[in-house]
């Protein structure tokens, strides 16, 4: 009986990449692709609602080739680098003040654009929303003393 070393089949191929991708999501680094779909208001979101403080910094620091292939990315990656930012300023270096920011703000806006009623969000529309809701947890952190 001769025996053989299987080579990594297409769906092992994919179930690695599969991995990879939820490992990114739960770091708060989802990938560019999400598996091959064309990336939602929340995708945009999720790394900048959940992400430390060193994440934000590299995000608000990332540079983007800028090719007509890359236009709308660019949109994409333009607003999640401003919010990295905003939210960096906001926190002003304190994680507590940071993950409250977010647990006010951000989070729940992503939950409401992973409702399936939710009319899609453009990158313009998703920063506007996203910076009246650190607004409104700025304002009431302000008024609690918090």
């Amino acid at each position: 009986m001769r025996w053989r070393i299987p080579s990594l089949a297409p769906s092992a191929v994919a179930a690695r990449r599969l991995v990879r991708e939820c490992e990114g999501f739960l770091k708060g680094e989802a990938s560019g692709e999400l598996l091959g779909v064309a990336r939602p208001a929340w995708a945009c979101l999720h790394p900048v609602a959940h992400g430390d403080l060193r994440l934000l910094g590299r995000l608000m620091r990332r540079q983007h080739k800028v090719t007509l292939l890359a236009e709308p990315e660019l949109d994409w990656s333009l607003v999640r680098r401003r919010l990295a930012g905003d939210l960096l300023t906001a926190a002003r270096g304190d994680t507590g003040l940071l993950e409250r920011i977010q647990r006010k703000a951000l989070v729940p806006l992503e939950l409401s654009l992973l409702e399936p009623a939710t009319a899609p969000v453009d990158a313009e529309s998703l920063y506007t929303l996203a910076r009246a809701a650190l607004a409104s947890a700025l304002r009431d952190s302000a008024g609690s003393g918090a």
